[in-house]
């Protein structure tokens, strides 16, 4: 920021932060995050692929994404 415009708002968090050597017991306070407990319903049947060129993008899904593809769920627009 130059010296000669205000200051803007800039986004404060609230919550605060520990600093200093961790715990070794703190790497068993939360569970890792499994993007497959996350994401994945049937296992046998869920694939994950890198998305190709831009058909996608009316859905939010960019050139070179990954998605997550089941051939046991129906497929389903949510947009309109």
């Amino acid at each position: 920021m130059r010296e000669d415009q205000p200051p803007s708002k800039i986004r404060f968090w609230p919550q605060s932060v520990f600093a200093g050597f961790p715990s070794p017991g703190d790497d068993y306070l939360e569970p890792p995050l499994d993007l497959h407990d996350l994401v994945v319903d049937h296992p046998l049947t869920t694939y994950f692929l890198r998305v190709s060129g831009d058909s996608m993008t009316g859905a939010c899904i960019a050139d070179q994404e990954y998605v997550s593809a089941s051939d046991s769920r129906c497929a389903a627009s949510t947009f309109h």
